[in-house]
């Protein structure tokens, strides 16, 4: 799946449900998105 369907889900479900542990999975998300990204950067 690409990842702006991805990332237009996930701001859906942001607007939709706003509470706390919605906001920490959003952090955990793009963390993780931010780790993806620098390992890509290794690969040749």
């Amino acid at each position: 799946m690409p990842r702006e369907k991805v990332v237009r889900i996930w701001d859906e479900r942001e607007v939709v449900y706003p509470p706390k542990r919605w906001r920490y999975l959003w952090e955990k998300r793009e963390k993780a998105l931010q780790i993806m990204e620098r390992l890509a950067q290794f690969d040749p």
